[in-house]
C-alpha cells in the first residue's frame, strides 16, 4: 500500500480535486518504476480509455516537473499501467511519451 506522500497519492489527490462523475468506468493508474509497482488504491472514473490515457500523460508531466524541484526522481523511464475495475491492463503509458 502506498505511503502518504507516494506519487500515486499525489496523482489521486489531483484527480479527486478535478472531480469525477459516477456511472463512468473506473480506471486505476499504477506506477511502474523498474520492477516495483506502486498501486493506485482509489482509481478515477473517466468516460473512456482515451480519457484515461490523456490523464496518465498529464499526470506523468506533473510528476516529472515536480521532480525537477523536489527530491523525487521521475524520469522518462517510468510508466503508468492503467487497469480497469476487473484488474485488466487497458493501457501502458511510458513517461517518455509525456516528455515528448
Amino acid at each position: 500500500m502506498p505511503q502518504q506522500n507516494s506519487p500515486v497519492k499525489e496523482v489521486s489527490r489531483y484527480r479527486r480535486a478535478s472531480g469525477s462523475i459516477t456511472g463512468m468506468p473506473l480506471f486505476y493508474f499504477h506506477l511502474r518504476d523498474g520492477n516495483k509497482l506502486i498501486r493506485d488504491p482509489e482509481g478515477v472514473r473517466l468516460p473512456d480509455i482515451a480519457s484515461a490515457h490523456a490523464e496518465a500523460v498529464q499526470s506523468a508531466r506533473e510528476l516529472m516537473s515536480q521532480s525537477i524541484t523536489g527530491r523525487a526522481r521521475f524520469g522518462p523511464e517510468r510508466q503508468f499501467e492503467i487497469t480497469n475495475e476487473a484488474g485488466e491492463t487497458v493501457a501502458i503509458v511510458p513517461f517518455r511519451e509525456a516528455a515528448g
